[in-house]
């Protein structure tokens, strides 16, 4: 969910828009080309700060037993 969050964060950032199912949507019906136009540095910086990072320090984060 993580990587997700962050790459929609990056698209209202960058493009202003609002997320919203019909935009979920017309991620999964998109093709090859469109997607790598729309990749960028910012965009993969997005994800490895707000997506993987996150993910990273939470798996190495000891967990206790209640």
């Amino acid at each position: 969910m993580l990587p997700l969050a962050a790459l929609t964060a990056y698209f209202m950032a960058q493009y202003g828009v609002a997320v919203d199912a019909l935009m979920i949507q017309n991620v999964f019906e998109t093709d090859a080309a469109e997607v790598t136009q729309l990749v960028s540095l910012k965009m993969i910086g997005y994800l490895l700060v707000l997506g993987v990072l996150p993910v990273l320090l939470l798996w190495r984060a000891p967990l206790r037993q209640a």
